[in-house]
C-alpha cells in the first residue's frame, strides 16, 4: 500500500517506476552557477589587462625613406666669433690688458653700453651681409634677417628664408657667398679713451655656419639645440652636405609633445632658462644674449656675474634643465638638418680689409629620412579584443543556463520529492509537492 498522500505509479512492466534526483537537478544548477561565475570573473580580469595595456599607450616606431621633389631651404645662421663676450671678459684677466668689460663707460651709457659696444666692435659685418648672395640673388630678395649677439660665437645673423622660397628649393643644392671681414687685433680690444676697435686683416677668424629649421630660431646654447658647427676659413670655397630627418611623434601621458602651429622648443627653452637664471641670481636686468622682457644690465659688476652664470660655457644646473624641459614639450613633428662640412679650396689672399667667402651646400640626396611612431595597441584593438573575449564567455554562459533551463522544465519547478511516470511509453519525471 502506498502511503497517504503519495501515489505508486507503476511502468508498463508492472513495477515501481524510479524516483526523480533532486541531487542531479542541484548539481546542475551549482555547475551552471560555477561556469557563469567564472566567466564573469575571467572575463573582467581580461578586460582590466586590456585596459592596462591600452593605458601604457604602447608605440611602434618606423623609420623609412621618401624620395621627394621639393628640398627645403634651412635658415642659415651666420656668426662672427672674432670678438664675444667671453674673450672680451678673459683679457684682462689672461693677458695682462687693463681693459675688459668692466672699462666700458657704464656710468655715462648705462644700460646702452653694450648695444653701443657692439656696433664698434662689429662696424663692418652689415656690409658683409650685404653683399650676401644665395642661389645667385642676394640673400635679402630671399628671406629677412635676424640678428643676435651671443656670448660664444659673437655676433650672429640669421637668413630666414620666405615660406615661398623654402618650399620652392629644387636641385642637389644651394651655394652662399659673402664678403667676410677681418677680426681685431688684441691691442685694440676696448673703447678705452673712446679708442675706436680697427680691423685687421692678420688677425682674421673662422665664420661659422650653421644650419636649422627655419621655424626654430639660432641658440648658442648646446643643452637647447644641438647644431653642427661648419667653420669656413677666410678665402675659403667650401663644401657641406646635410641630410633632411623628420621626427613624426605621437602625444602620450608618458611622453606628450606639443603640436600647436609656430611652436618653437628652442624658444620656450630660451625664455624658461634665462627667468630661472634671472630667479637664481635675484637680478631684475639681465645680458643681450639672454630672451627676457628683462632690460639689459647698466651697471659692468651686474653684467659680468650674469654673463658667468648664463652663457655658452656655464651649464645650468640639473634642476633648471629638468624643470624647463618638463615645461618646453617637444614639438609632435620636428625638421632636422643633420650638415657635415668638406672643404675644398681656398682663393689666393687678398690685401683687402675683407675677402669673399664661398660655401656650397649639397643634399646627400632627394630622399629623406622619416621617422614615425604609430600606436602598437590603439583604441580598436582594445575594443575588438575585450568584445572577443565577452563574446566567447557570454556564450559559455547562455550554454550553461540553457541545460539548467531544460532540466528544470523536465522536474516541472523545485521540489522535494517525486516519481517517473509512463506517458506514450516514456518514463517522465513529476514531483509531488509535499
Amino acid at each position: 500500500m502506498s502511503p497517504p498522500g503519495r501515489v505508486t505509479v507503476l511502468s508498463s512492466a508492472g513495477r515501481p517506476a524510479p524516483r526523480c534526483s533532486r541531487r542531479r537537478v542541484w548539481l546542475l544548477r551549482a555547475f551552471s552557477v560555477a561556469v557563469v561565475a567564472s566567466a564573469l570573473s575571467f572575463t573582467a580580469l581580461q578586460a582590466s589587462d586590456c585596459v592596462h595595456r591600452y593605458r601604457q599607450e604602447p608605440v611602434i616606431t618606423t623609420r623609412a625613406v621618401q624620395t621627394v621633389r621639393t628640398l627645403p631651404l634651412p635658415a642659415l645662421t651666420l656668426c662672427n666669433p672674432s670678438m664675444d663676450g667671453m674673450v672680451l671678459y678673459h683679457y684682462g684677466v689672461s693677458h695682462g690688458y687693463p681693459t675688459n668689460l668692466t672699462s666700458l663707460p657704464w656710468a655715462e651709457e648705462g644700460n646702452l653700453t653694450i648695444p653701443i659696444f657692439l656696433r664698434q666692435v662689429f662696424p663692418a659685418f652689415d656690409k658683409s651681409l650685404a653683399d650676401c648672395r644665395l642661389l645667385g640673388r642676394p640673400c635679402a630678395d630671399l628671406g629677412r634677417w635676424q640678428h643676435r649677439y651671443t656670448t660664444g660665437f659673437g655676433l650672429c645673423s640669421t637668413l630666414v628664408p620666405d615660406p615661398d622660397v623654402a618650399a620652392r628649393q629644387v636641385g642637389d643644392g644651394f651655394s652662399i657667398q659673402y664678403n667676410h671681414w677681418a677680426g681685431y687685433s688684441e691691442q685694440d680690444v676696448g673703447v678705452q679713451d673712446g679708442a675706436r676697435l680697427v680691423p685687421q686683416l692678420k688677425d682674421a677668424r673662422r665664420l661659422l655656419v650653421f644650419l636649422h629649421a627655419r621655424h626654430e630660431p639660432f641658440t648658442p646654447l648646446p643643452w637647447v639645440q644641438q647644431l653642427t658647427e661648419l667653420a669656413v676659413q677666410p678665402s675659403a670655397i667650401a663644401r657641406a652636405r646635410i641630410e633632411l630627418i623628420i621626427e613624426r611623434r605621437l602625444s602620450r601621458r608618458q611622453a606628450p609633445c606639443r603640436s600647436r602651429a609656430g611652436y618653437s622648443r628652442v624658444r620656450c627653452l630660451e625664455r624658461c632658462l634665462s627667468a630661472a637664471q634671472l630667479r637664481a641670481a635675484n637680478a631684475s636686468c639681465r645680458t643681450i644674449d639672454m630672451v627676457s622682457a628683462a632690460p639689459l644690465c647698466a651697471t659692468g659688476a651686474e653684467y659680468l656675474q650674469l654673463l658667468g652664470r648664463y652663457s655658452q660655457v656655464a651649464a645650468p644646473s640639473g634642476r633648471l634643465l629638468d624643470g624647463c624641459h618638463a615645461r618646453c614639450l617637444p614639438p609632435c613633428e620636428a625638421l632636422l638638418y643633420h650638415a657635415l662640412a668638406v672643404p675644398y679650396g681656398y682663393h689666393s689672399a687678398n690685401l683687402d680689409d675683407s675677402t669673399t667667402t664661398e660655401l656650397h651646400i649639397t643634399y646627400a640626396s632627394k630622399q629623406l629620412e622619416l621617422t614615425e611612431q604609430s600606436w602598437a595597441y590603439d583604441r580598436s584593438a582594445l575594443l575588438g579584443e575585450v568584445g572577443g573575449f565577452v563574446g566567447i564567455m557570454l556564450g559559455v554562459s547562455v550554454v550553461s543556463v540553457m541545460q539548467l533551463l531544460q532540466a528544470e522544465s523536465r522536474t516541472g519547478g523545485r521540489h522535494t520529492d517525486g516519481q517517473a511516470v509512463a506517458l506514450n511509453g516514456h518514463i517522465v519525471c513529476t514531483c509531488i509537492p509535499t
